[in-house]
């Protein structure tokens, strides 16, 4: 299981990290550290970019609890510098907290529930379970959602159980 940093602050852009295991996979590595600043794909987010003791991180992903950091160079070092691109990660902090935003001011306005959200270099796109969406409730949601940033409401990040 892989100590998640970015959990403990979303704003965690570098550290050092202990080396767990390197597998190599279909001419790529896959670098498992103990703990790590780099946010994996997940929920409709794209992973974070950086590196690796200079070595760029091309793409990073979860399976059962352990983060995969794919790079095309193995590391040597048994501790390694992660450097995680913060701008890009701010870009997603800011993409993901604004997603939340619409969605809560969509259920607010109208009782309409996100049913999807994906995060691409180019656009975001959010899908809302709601039949005959007009234009005009899409900017009513959207001012409603502006309005929340406009008070400065605190954002609080947390994790619920199923129950």
């Amino acid at each position: 299981m892989t100590e998640k940093l970015f959990y403990k602050d979303p704003y965690i852009c570098e550290a050092h990290c202990e080396v767990e295991a390197v597998t190599e996979k279909d001419g790529k590595y896959e670098v498992v550290l103990k703990s790590t600043p780099f946010y994996p794909e997940g929920g409709g987010q794209p992973s974070d970019l950086g590196f690796i003791d200079n070595i760029r991180v091309e793409y990073v992903h979860e399976d059962e609890d352990i983060i995969y950091h794919v790079t095309s160079e193995k590391p040597v070092n048994k501790i390694v510098s992660c450097k995680v691109d913060y701008e890009r990660r701010v870009d997603h902090i800011q993409q993901h907290s604004g997603e939340h935003l619409l969605s809560a001011a969509f259920f607010k306005l109208y009782g309409g529930v996100n049913a999807g959200f994906h995060m691409g270099e180019e656009y975001v796109t959010l899908d809302i379970d709601m039949k005959d969406i007009t234009e005009v409730m899409i900017k009513a949601a959207e001012m409603e959602a502006n309005s929340y940033i406009n008070r400065d409401e605190e954002v609080r990040t947390y994790f619920l159980t199923k129950e």
